[in-house]
């Protein structure tokens, strides 16, 4: 299947071009294709600095998910989804009584546990130097999340929590 091009403007200029403003176009995954009418403009991208960022002794990124025995095959999508983007990839398996063998790979670490619910997630921050990414089993994350997020962290100069979701939250 083929990728669809992305570009987003995260300078809240929408419509409008500027000219300093460098654009990287990005390309979402088959799985992670929006539906969207032909009549839907692309969105513009500017996040050049998150390349940086990762490369920094504190840019690593690692994702936490928590996760069900119902939810395997939204799993199996959502880490293709994230697996290119993530240094490590740790999952909850709350409930499962096996590891599933698309989870065996060298950037992911399992945790067979009981059913402790979506705070499973949080379990793996302790100690991490980094950015650290919460994120759900059951999204299909664009290939630009996290440096998406990372631009945004270091555009509040690491003072805020940033995050994404299919709701708009007014100020």
């Amino acid at each position: 299947a083929k990728a669809t091009s992305v570009a987003i403007d995260l300078t809240g200029q929408q419509g409008k071009e500027k000219a300093d403003a460098p654009v990287a176009n990005v390309t979402a995954p088959p799985q992670a294709r929006p539906v969207a009418s032909p009549a839907v403009a692309p969105i513009r991208v500017n996040f050049p600095e998150a390349k940086s960022y990762r490369a920094a002794p504190d840019g690593r990124v690692r994702i936490g998910l928590a996760t069900i025995p119902s939810r395997e095959v939204a799993l199996e999508q959502t880490i293709a989804s994230l697996l290119p983007q993530a240094d490590e990839i740790f999952v909850a398996l709350n409930g499962h009584k096996t590891v599933p063998e698309f989870l065996k790979r060298e950037k992911i670490t399992t945790v067979l546990q009981e059913n402790i619910g979506d705070k499973a997630k949080f379990q793996f921050i302790d100690g991490f130097d980094g950015y650290y990414f919460t994120c759900d089993d059951d999204i299909l994350y664009p290939d630009y999340y996290v440096d998406y997020c990372i631009y945004k962290i270091e555009e509040y100069k690491r003072s805020s929590v940033v995050g994404w979701h299919g709701a708009i939250i007014e100020k």
